[in-house]
């Protein structure tokens, strides 16, 4: 039989005792130490490793669905080593822009054209600038693919004022019902909402940033929804809107297409498209008054020649993602051969 003593904790036994609570305080306070200590030195290697530009809304010009801030320095090498700053209107230029400058190339387009994964110097526009002493403005974003590009054209064209041209790039031909609907209306898709508060404390740390962008891209892996493609006859009266609308300024408009490609196994290189929608494409382009550049034929040649690829880095895929040097570098010298036959011609 249990003594009543027994039966009873004590008050002591109850209650942490003073020591405990001070055990428990000093190891909390190490592992929050920790792991201040340990996001501040992450964060610092991001510094050259993911230090890029800040994406935000605005609908101030319809230009765009979203700038980059505007005067930063950035770096990177998830995929090739890039670095370079923005401009002052939140583009990737050399320049500043100033009301009213003169300005003979606008360029749009995705993340090919903001081009983080090569040094600034050999950017598709920055080559235009320096190699053909074109006078060309980049206002190419991320996310930025032609279906958005097109459905703010007219509000680009109307705020920077091309002379000469402007240049759309894409990286697919086929485009959806939805699309060409939403461009024959100026609808362009909108974006996330835009960084406040807690949040944007959060996405100036570089290394949450990382997390958050490796997080992303995992959850949109494989996941698209297959869409109905427009007609030819939908194509063909976007087409002849986007001719209209650059042409508020004077200009002509071109469309860039940069097609994918992969390996054989033989080694030899192949264009992954497919060529009659392709030459549809361009026939409709022509119809409407539109220039196509198709970069198929110089990617086959500069493979067949020195095994140069258009896409990749040492750090990636081969053959994959977002052009190297060599791919601007081409993507440029074509741009600039088609505007001098475009300038003979007339």
């Amino acid at each position: 039989v249990l003594s009543p003593q027994s039966s009873v904790l004590s008050p002591q036994s109850s209650v942490l005792s003073p020591n405990c609570i001070l055990k428990f305080l000093t190891v909390s306070l190490k592992i929050i130490v920790s792991g201040i200590l340990a996001l501040i030195i992450l964060s610092a290697g991001c510094l050259f490793y993911v230090n890029v530009p800040r994406h935000y809304n605005t609908n101030k010009d319809s230009v765009h669905a979203s700038k980059m801030e505007a005067n930063v320095f950035y770096c990177q090498a998830r995929e090739g080593i890039g670095w370079g700053h923005t401009n002052n209107d939140g583009y990737i230029n050399i320049e500043d822009y100033v009301l009213g400058s003169e300005i003979e190339i606008l360029l749009m387009g995705s993340s090919q054209m903001q081009a983080l994964e090569v040094i600034q110097e050999d950017t598709t526009a920055s080559l235009l600038n320096s190699k053909y002493s074109m006078k060309v403005y980049n206002i190419g974003m991320s996310g930025h693919r032609f279906a958005t590009c097109a459905a703010r054209l007219k509000a680009a064209v109307m705020k920077y004022k091309p002379s000469k041209f402007a240049v759309i790039e894409i990286g697919a031909v086929e485009t959806t019902e939805k699309n060409v609907n939403d461009i024959l209306h100026n609808k362009a898709s909108e974006l996330s909402p835009n960084d406040k508060g807690i949040r944007s404390l959060l996405r100036r740390i570089l290394y949450l940033t990382l997390l958050y962008r490796q997080f992303n891209l995992e959850l949109n892996t494989n996941n698209s929804i297959l869409e109905k493609l427009a007609s030819p006859e939908a194509i063909s009266e976007m087409l002849a809107k986007l001719n209209k609308d650059v042409s508020l300024s004077g200009a002509k408009l071109i469309i860039a297409y940069h097609p994918p490609v992969s390996l054989n196994k033989d080694g030899t290189m192949k264009i992954d498209d497919d060529p009659e929608v392709v030459r549809q494409f361009s026939e409709l382009c022509s119809e409407n008054g539109i220039y196509f550049l198709n970069m198929a034929g110089r990617f086959l040649e500069e493979y067949e020649k020195d095994y140069t690829l258009p896409y990749g880095f040492a750090n990636t895929s081969v053959g994959k993602g977002h052009m190297n040097v060599h791919g601007h570098r081409m993507f440029a010298d074509e741009i600039y051969r088609l505007i001098q036959r475009i300038g003979a011609g007339s």
